[in-house]
């Protein structure tokens, strides 16, 4: 953030995909993800928050939902 705000980039510009572990591993992960995200959107309000569901289902096909 620092790199991009001190080039100029206003904040509603930029978008952050923070990295979501397997639940499939480990579903404490989830918790994980919410807490990330709740910290980011506090401390940058105007930065775009976004995620791959993809990275969240991986690993788990063995998994019985």
């Amino acid at each position: 953030m620092t790199g991009l705000t001190a080039v100029e980039v206003s904040e509603d510009n930029i978008y952050l995909d923070p990295l979501v572990k397997p639940l499939g591993v480990n579903h404490a992960f989830g918790v994980d993800v919410l807490e990330t995200t709740r910290a980011l959107h506090q401390k940058y309000p105007k930065v775009h928050l976004v995620s791959g569901l993809s990275n969240i289902s991986f690993a788990s096909r063995n998994v019985n939902c």
